[in-house]
């Protein structure tokens, strides 16, 4: 009896790790595709404005690879993120040191989004417990 009930019990908690182990990989997986889709958004606007084909073409594949949990893509996204939240940086600072001038509010606007946007990707890439479960998962898949 006291068998049977040891039993239940550990079936019952092996039950609710893998629910949380299968939330954690759902979480992961969207907060890829919404980093991907947001990269793919944004390379189509650079398209649009006189970028190049062969740019889109490999940022709509990266975001791909993302996506499907490709690590190594994982790890590019989040030094490419990292490398463009210090050019922001760079440019919000240097908005306010062009030439005596006030910078246009619109402007400090976006670059603080961008900004505070890329940080927040550059750490979920490299830290998120739930990313890292989604890649794990497609690894086994």
């Amino acid at each position: 009896m006291e068998e049977k009930l040891a039993l239940e019990e550990n079936n019952q908690e092996c039950e609710k790790e893998q629910q949380e182990r299968k939330r954690r990989e759902e979480i992961g997986g969207v907060l890829l595709g919404a980093i991907a889709f947001v990269n793919v958004i944004l390379s189509f606007i650079v398209f649009f404005s006189g970028g190049s084909f062969f740019s889109l073409f490999v940022q709509i594949g990266l975001s791909i690879g993302l996506v499907l949990g490709v690590r190594w893509i994982r790890y590019l996204f989040a030094v490419g993120l990292a490398g463009a939240s210090i050019f922001l940086l760079f440019y919000l600072v240097e908005s306010f040191n062009d030439s005596g001038s006030s910078p246009e509010g619109a402007r400090i606007i976006m670059l603080i989004i961008g900004l505070i946007l890329t940080i927040s990707a550059t750490i979920f890439l490299f830290k998120s417990k739930y990313i890292s479960a989604y890649i794990d998962h497609r690894k086994r898949v």
